[in-house]
């Protein structure tokens, strides 16, 4: 999220509803305008530098891992800083406009029928009015006469929807005109806009000074400055450090060589869900009642950051040099007489992701001083990366691949909720609830960009076998160097592991209160007396919060628990706690 966030907003919204014999007619629009719309976003301040290596692996001692990140080169994968101006502010603010029509009609006694539609219209979300100014747009517009590839993305200029209509239509219908059973349903569409982090970036390359990145990757040959080396050279010490830092250049108002690129891909559309439900509710009795229901949530649109000039491998006169890199657009950067740049990232909408769930509910109202709520979900979640934006295929050649494709971190299969109250005798009220849910799975990642995709740490893709999937740790223990790894992924042998495939462990949770009611003399007036317990159970819920970086070493803490959660379904005390309290109420 951004550092800094601000704006000025005009919202006018009306809502107008008319019975008219066995219809409702609803209408409504909600008109917004954000005058302003801004902040700042800063990273890589003052340099990030990461490692090719478990610092841990180097020694037993701060002193041994110092002294060998000091005297051994290539130690550093890449080094990362960023200058200029973040502030961003939308030119000309933002406007949005939603209209809608719903017809809420019953024709007979035990149908109702829910029939609707909506319209959105935004202006300006995705910053069209900033994108022929970005110097991003202009040097891939200047580098398009000579690598064609990139005409895709500089023939139009992305611009906000002008279609998003999104039908509604919903039913009930009692089976039975009793009120015993129902059953129920509903489709619909549902627009998002563009999530603002997303074209701040490239809204910041719009600025006078511009606020942009410098990487520096192992093999790319780049001189860093301040230290007159190659980051293949460059060794980690205080001294090397302090030059870096001290030489890192000034505010520009060009892109720099060797900076990072943002830009917004120009078929860029809003994010749309496409959502079904069905379901059906029984009265037991007068008491008690259970419910079953059935969500599908399709996806689409959502955010996908694409790399489309990343470091490549060397290739002469057929012979691939698997120790030496080259950018694709670098040449064309060149005959355009514009900076060379590194990374270049195109915020495209062609995510997705899915969810299917089925619960089942029962409901007792307090009936013999027993009331009780108890749920079980079955479900599933799956996409492409947790990611609510600059989700990043491990391979940008394979944007929609399917290893990329698996459980979304709050995938939950199975789900219980049981919570009741019990009315016990001298006026006592007994309160528990019951949690659990099955384990939720993560991702682990690489210490090293074997591939040289040049993806970010938290992108680079755990190679394995093809026909050993499971084995995580293939790179570090089968003796193959690095040129020889990125050899036999590109060569087919090796794949990056299965998007989230590990889980963690279970969430159970017991919490429970006791209350006693204490009616005073004077009228109207009520002392509760009240005695909580939290994880009634001492379980200590690590859930998915897992070390995820693939390592060999005993103390590293690779597949061990790092930290608590707290899932959005639930929230997890860490260890046994109690309250006492009293309301006093009048």
């Amino acid at each position: 999220m951004p550092q800094q966030s601000f704006q000025r907003k005009w919202q006018f919204r009306d809502d107008v509803s008319k019975n008219l014999g066995k219809n409702t007619i609803k209408a409504g629009v909600d008109y917004i305008w954000e005058q302003a719309l801004g902040g700042y976003f800063k990273f890589d301040t003052p340099v990030e530098v990461d490692f090719s290596v478990d610092p841990s692996t180097l020694g037993s001692t701060p002193a041994a891992v110092a002294a060998a990140f000091a005297s051994t080169p290539g130690l550093v994968n890449d080094i990362v800083f960023s200058t200029g101006n973040p502030a961003t502010n939308v030119p000309g603010g933002t406007k949005q406009l939603g209209l809608y029509f719903q017809d809420d009609w019953k024709p007979t006694r035990r149908l109702v029928l829910n029939l609707g539609v909506r319209y959105d219209r935004d202006f300006n979300m995705v910053e069209g009015n900033t994108i022929s100014t970005s110097r991003t747009y202009q040097e891939l517009k200047a580098a398009s006469v000579y690598n064609t590839s990139l005409l895709p993305f500089v023939n139009k200029i992305a611009s906000d929807d002008t279609h998003d209509f999104s039908p509604r239509v919903g039913f009930a219908y009692d089976l039975t005109g009793k009120g015993t059973d129902v059953i129920r349903g509903g489709y619909g569409l549902y627009y998002g806009d563009i999530y603002q982090n997303i074209p701040i970036f490239m809204e910041q390359q719009h600025n006078d000074y511009i606020y942009q990145s410098y990487e520096y990757d192992l093999g790319d040959g780049q001189v860093l400055p301040g230290v007159n080396t190659t980051v293949d050279n460059f060794t980690y010490t205080t001294a090397n450090i302090n030059n870096l830092l001290s030489n890192l250049p000034a505010a520009s108002k060009t892109l720099e060589a060797g900076s990072t690129g943002y830009y917004i891909d120009p078929n860029y559309k809003n994010p749309v869900t496409e959502e079904f439900n069905a379901g059906w509710a029984h009265s037991i009795n007068e008491f008690s009642s259970l419910e079953v229901d059935y969500v599908h949530v399709l996806s689409l649109h959502e955010n996908k950051t694409r790399l489309i000039n990343p470091t490549l491998p060397v290739v002469t006169n057929g012979v691939t040099d698997y120790t030496s890199n080259y950018r694709p657009l670098t040449a064309a950067f060149q005959a355009a007489g514009v900076p060379v740049l590194a990374n270049v990232r195109d915020e495209s909408s062609i995510g997705r992701s899915r969810y299917d769930g089925v619960s089942f509910d029962y409901k007792q109202r307090l009936s013999h001083r027993f009331s009780v709520n108890a749920s079980y979900t079955l479900s599933w979640a799956n996409g492409y990366d947790e990611a609510p934006y600059h989700s990043y295929a491990k391979d940008p050649y394979k944007q929609l691949n399917s290893q990329d494709w698996g459980p979304n971190p709050n995938d939950e299969r199975h789900h219980v909720t049981i919570s009741g109250l019990v009315k016990l005798p001298f006026g006592f009220d007994f309160a528990p609830i019951l949690q659990y849910g099955s384990a939720h799975p993560y991702d682990i990642t690489s210490p090293s960009d074997y591939i040289h995709y040049g993806n970010t740490s938290a992108y680079r893709g755990v190679l394995v076998p093809v026909n050993d999937q499971k084995n995580y740790t293939y790179a570090l223990t089968s003796g193959l160097t690095s040129a020889q790894l990125r050899q036999a992924y590109f060569e087919g042998t090796l794949t990056t592991a299965k998007w989230d495939d590990l889980r963690g462990d279970p969430i159970f949770n017991l919490d429970t209160r006791l209350a006693k009611n204490i009616k005073l003399k004077k009228e109207g007036l009520n002392l509760q007396l009240i005695a909580q317990a939290f994880d009634l159970t001492n379980r200590a819920n690590y859930g998915n919060d897992y070390g995820k970086t693939i390592s060999t070493s005993s103390t590293s803490n690779y597949l061990h628990p790092t930290g608590w959660v707290n899932p959005s379904n639930a929230i997890t005390p860490r260890a046994l706690t109690g309250e006492f309290g009293f309301r006093l109420s009048f």
